[in-house]
């Protein structure tokens, strides 16, 4: 229309859609009900352990990022306890490599109990590591004098410990040792050992519950 239609004048309008606007929500007004089930809504719990592959969000500078779960998680493993499958002979006054035979548990499959009784672990860290065992004269006689328990690190002697029974002579002693140790993850592993000494005889390594040689990974150093 150029100009006012004058008194009397007809006319009639085509509606052709809606008005298009834009409507900013009020704070607080969008409910969990209104987003798509896609959204990450904190709506439905996990109940679990998350997998490893299961995705989390993190700021990185400021950055939103997604990232496995697997690269976030902590665990104080591998891990492993292994004891002597039956009584091992000592012979007197020689370093002798304890045959941890039995193992308890062993997570990563990271101690050899069949061929060289090592632990090899494959993760690179500080380990809580320890030995403990149960010696005795052979054949039960009041004859032990002392005796010495080590821990080898890459075939040298890294811990040891020794208890003495020389002024009476007893039967039976038990040793013990806790220590922690650095491992490469590669190439580092640790070997366990035992030397008695008696008045006549050899020294007996008892087994089955009378000892234990283990490691476990340290979480924060």
């Amino acid at each position: 229309m150029s100009e006012a239609p004058t008194t009397g004048d007809d006319f009639y309008c085509i509606y052709q859609g809606k008005a298009t606007q834009t409507v900013t929500p009020g704070n607080g007004t969008v409910t969990n009900a209104h987003l798509a089930a896609s959204i990450i809504t904190g709506q439905t719990a996990l109940g679990a352990t998350p997998a490893d592959t299961d995705e989390l969000l993190i700021s990185d500078a400021g950055t939103l990022k997604r990232v496995d779960f697997s690269h976030l998680k902590v665990s104080n493993t591998p891990a492993f306890e292994a004891k002597l499958s039956g009584t091992q002979n000592i012979g007197d006054d020689s370093i002798t490599k304890l045959q941890f035979a039995t193992e308890i548990f062993d997570t990563a499959g990271n101690y050899d109990n069949s061929t060289n009784y090592r632990f090899t672990p494959t993760t690179a860290g500080k380990y809580f590591c320890y030995l403990r065992q149960s010696i005795q004269q052979t054949g039960g006689v009041s004859q032990l004098n002392h005796v010495f328990i080590y821990i080898y690190k890459n075939g040298s002697a890294y811990k040891r410990a020794y208890a003495d029974l020389s002024n009476n002579n007893g039967y039976a002693l038990d040793v013990s040792i806790a220590t922690t140790i650095d491992f490469n993850g590669s190439s580092d592993y640790i070997e366990a050992y035992a030397l008695s000494n008696t008045i006549s005889g050899d020294g007996q390594a008892l087994g089955d519950t009378y000892g234990a040689f283990g490691a476990y990974k340290l979480i924060g150093v």
